[in-house]
């Protein structure tokens, strides 16, 4: 089971927009969905609130998307490779005078390496991490990774959860009582939907790796993709070598399912001894052929098993599309109005 997202630092985020919106109640000695429809400066709090939820929610998809299709600016942060071996031997050079006992304090180590990789210039893309070192060890350890400076996709996830739990009670208290007209219900509706698919995608992201794992065999589901592009490739461009007759007698053999094996031995007895280019062309392909059937079967079992447990995101991300819409909507009526 994932548990990284229920240890989070971020759920203080929810705990804290809980408070604050029972605060709000209890100043206003209102109910729960009728605060705004009470006070129309509690609405617009309320709905602020929501709001901005709502954008730091939509973050996370920016912050992973933006990495996804590669325009986001972190791909033009590269320095040359030199830089990086300078700031390495720079590294080097502070973990030494950390074994001679040269830097005493934690600060006094961040500011040197914090300055060499400055003065080197890829404190852009290099982090490096000061920890205490263990004992009968170095006082302190450097450990170097790669700089987000949007932050991880993994940490925007966690923001992702407990700011939609926030957004959540901000909608509740703002406009629960909003079912009565058209683009009322149509704001609280898709914003129960969102909600709801959310909490859903979020327990089947805990398990789903888990049960994946479970199904994976001799390949992993990324394994299987990629023996399955490669075996694809190279029989595509194997085929496009091959004779139009041997192309036939391929596509037959291929199309035979279950005695597809058998059938490839009685062609392949059966063509000429002397003909030995065009029978290890034959051979190759089937070769090939085999492979990617066997790697296609792993792979469409894997890949059910993972759409069965991503399978929510079919709704949530169009209903989370859909609402932000109603939102935009909902504000121009506001201001118009």
């Amino acid at each position: 089971m994932n548990q990284s997202l229920f240890r989070s630092r971020y759920a203080i985020v929810a705990i804290l927009a809980l408070a604050a919106l029972i605060a709000v109640l209890a100043f206003s000695k209102a109910d729960f969905g009728v605060v705004g429809a009470r006070s129309h400066g509690l609405r617009l709090w309320t709905g602020s609130i929501a709001l901005a939820c709502m954008l730091l929610a939509l973050g996370y998809v920016l912050r992973k998307y933006m990495h996804k299709y590669g325009y986001s600016p972190e791909f033009r942060l590269k320095v040359p490779i030199i830089k990086l071996e300078q700031a390495e031997t720079r590294i080097s050079e502070i973990r030494r005078q950390i074994l001679k006992g040269q830097l005493s304090t934690r600060k006094e180590v961040e500011s040197l390496v914090s300055r060499a990789l400055r003065e080197v210039g890829v404190q852009r893309i290099v982090r490096v991490e000061v920890a205490e070192g263990a004992s009968g060890g170095p006082k302190f350890t450097l450990k170097v990774g790669k700089a987000f400076p949007f932050g991880k996709a993994a940490k925007w996830l966690h923001l992702h959860l407990y700011i939609s739990v926030a957004f959540a009670f901000a909608v509740w208290v703002h406009g629960g009582t909003g079912w009565d007209s058209p683009l009322g219900a149509v704001l609280l509706g898709f914003s129960t939907i969102v909600l709801v698919t959310g909490v859903i995608g979020i327990f089947l992201w805990a398990f789903g790796p888990a049960w994946l794992t479970n199904r994976e065999r001799d390949l992993s589901i990324e394994e299987a993709f990629v023996l399955r592009e490669g075996f694809s490739r190279k029989l595509a461009e194997l085929r496009e070598k091959m004779e139009p007759d041997l192309r036939a007698v391929l596509d037959d053999v291929s199309a035979k399912g279950a005695d597809r094996d058998q059938r490839a031995r009685v062609l392949l007895a059966a063509m000429p001894a002397a003909d030995t280019a065009r029978r290890i062309q034959l051979q190759d392909a089937l070769v090939l052929g085999g492979q990617l059937q066997r790697v296609e079967s792993e792979f469409k079992l894997l890949w059910r098993t993972r759409l069965g447990f991503m399978a929510w995101r079919a709704v949530h991300l169009p209903a989370a599309l859909f609402l932000s819409i109603a939102v935009v909507v909902h504000m121009i009526s506001i201001a118009v109005y």
